[in-house]
Order: structure tokens, then C-alpha cells, then sequence
């Protein structure tokens, strides 16, 4: 037996199905990445009712883009052993039902891909499953339901209006806000083309 964590908000990365399932068992709430899954996974986070942050977006950014944002060959290697199998253990997450939360990790220039994480997350699940994942589940994940991830009195008013619907079609979330006509964080607007 592996000693639980104190309980909290502890956070943990993994990519191999050993480190997750030793994560999970250490007591971690949620865990990033997650690309190398096994069903033993799937069934301790169920049991745990713990979260995973499939990270979608920089495993494409960095296949697309990696030699540039300075990504060794034999990281480029790893990342095309990995791309596979990273859908495959999302799919099986999702369809058994483990708590999922939106994340990209994504940092410097690749940070403008973001937000295909949503369509790359469309090839296996629903559209507003993946808005609720990066809405009211990631609210829930963080314990901040009512605060953020939600359009209420006494929340944060960060608020997004898109020219079209999304639920339609996920590229109108890419484009770093092209398609948006309103992006508001703490009620304070940082584009408003709605006058």
C-alpha cells in the first residue's frame, strides 16, 4: 500500500500509466497529461474520483512546431510515439466517465495554439461536454463552483461572445479571439466590438 497525500488541491504530471497509477494512489486530486493510459488508470480515477487534464493542445503544437520553439529530436521522437496514444487514453477516460477539466499546457510561442484543444478534444467527445470542461468542471476541479466557470450573480464576469456558434463549429474558438466579439475577465472587457 502507498501512504495517502493530505488532502487538498495537489496537482501531479504524468505521462506512463506507473506514474499516474502511483499518483493516484499517493492521493493526487488531478493529473496532467495522462498520454499512456491502461484501463487500471481509468478504474483509480474513477475510485478516486480524481480529475485528468489531457493536455491535447502541446502534444500537436509540438509535432506541428517543435524544432522551432527549440524541441530536441529525440523529444520529437518521444512526442510521435506518444500523439497516438494520448487520443486513445482520453477516449477511454471519457467514455467511462472520469472527471475531465480543460488544459493546454502550453507556454511561450506556442501559447497562440491554445485553443485547438477544443477541436482536437471534438474528435472523440461532444462540444458542450468539452465548454463544460472548460467551464463549470474546471470551476468544480479548482472549488471555485459559483465563482468562475459560470454566468451568475456574484461571479467573476468572465464572459466570451462569439460571431457564430461553436457548438456548431470549434474553429470559431481558435484564431487567439478573431472570431469573438467580446472577451471579458473580471468584468473589466479587453476586446469589445459589440458597439
Amino acid at each position: 500500500d502507498v501512504p495517502a497525500l493530505p488532502a487538498g488541491g495537489n496537482l501531479g504530471h504524468g505521462h506512463p500509466a506507473r506514474s499516474i497509477k502511483r499518483a493516484l494512489k499517493l492521493g493526487l486530486r488531478s493529473i496532467e497529461h495522462c498520454t499512456i493510459m491502461d484501463q487500471e488508470c481509468v478504474d483509480l480515477f474513477l475510485e478516486k474520483d480524481a480529475w485528468m487534464i489531457p493536455t491535447m493542445a502541446i502534444i500537436e503544437s509540438l509535432h506541428q512546431r517543435g524544432p522551432a520553439a527549440g524541441l530536441p529530436p529525440d523529444s520529437q521522437a518521444k512526442l510521435t510515439e506518444v500523439r497516438p496514444t494520448s487520443m486513445t487514453s482520453l477516449e477511454m477516460a471519457y467514455k467511462a466517465g472520469v472527471n475531465l477539466a480543460y488544459g493546454t499546457d502550453l507556454l511561450g510561442m506556442l501559447h497562440e495554439d491554445q485553443s485547438t484543444e477544443f477541436r482536437i478534444r471534438a474528435e472523440i467527445m461532444k462540444p458542450e461536454d468539452i465548454f463544460r470542461q472548460a467551464t463549470t468542471l474546471a470551476a468544480e476541479l479548482f472549488r471555485m463552483e459559483g465563482e468562475v466557470g459560470t454566468i451568475a450573480p456574484g461571479a467573476r464576469a468572465d464572459l466570451l461572445i462569439v460571431d457564430g456558434n461553436p457548438l456548431e463549429d470549434l474553429s470559431l474558438m481558435e484564431g487567439q479571439g478573431q472570431h469573438m466579439m467580446l472577451i471579458m475577465k473580471d468584468g473589466k472587457a479587453y476586446k469589445n466590438e459589440l458597439n
